[in-house]
């Protein structure tokens, strides 16, 4: 039995640009469907980062309102940027703590000593009062703050709100 054999053969010029029309399709498809993914991501994470910046801000300075004994006359209440200057008894000492807005940025300071930022880096607040209501025994603290974080030329806020009393002496 005699067999021909054929020789061999490349792609045509015609196979060789459908396989690269398809490969350019898949490719569109694809990056279509990643796109939104990688958005909703990144404002996952924004939401993510105010809402751990609120969590860090409002545990701190509730913790140290429920500490203090009294209500420093520095605060300034009722307006934006708030100032809550705190007295807080510490092993018998008396220690002043203060919360406040430097370069939109929410600090504490312990004793004259800026103890750190209370909010990330990525996130700004752009609203903080203090409000103060007195019982006559105690005062009660109310604290009303604005975060906001950009991206990609969006801004999340997102508003909080938490309050707290003052230790009865």
């Amino acid at each position: 039995m005699i067999y021909l054999s054929r020789p061999n053969k490349g792609m045509s010029v015609i196979e060789t640009l459908i396989y690269a029309a398809l490969l350019v399709l898949i490719t569109a498809v694809l990056i279509g469907a990643f796109l939104p993914l990688s958005r909703i991501l990144r404002d996952l994470q924004a939401s993510r980062n105010i809402q751990k910046s609120a969590r860090i801000s409002l545990e701190r300075m509730t913790r140290d309102i429920h500490s203090a004994s009294n209500i420093g006359g520095g605060s300034i209440l009722n307006a934006h940027p708030g100032k809550l200057f705190l007295i807080v008894p510490q092993g018998g000492v008396e220690t002043e703590v203060e919360f406040y807005l430097q370069n939109e940025t929410l600090v504490a300071e312990s004793g004259g000593e800026i103890e750190g930022n209370l909010t990330s880096s990525d996130v700004s607040v752009s609203n903080l009062v203090f409000q103060v209501m007195d019982n006559g025994k105690s005062k009660l603290v109310r604290i009303e703050m604005t975060l906001e974080r950009n991206v990609s030329g969006k801004t999340k806020t997102a508003d909080f709100y938490g309050s707290a009393v003052t230790r009865s002496y």
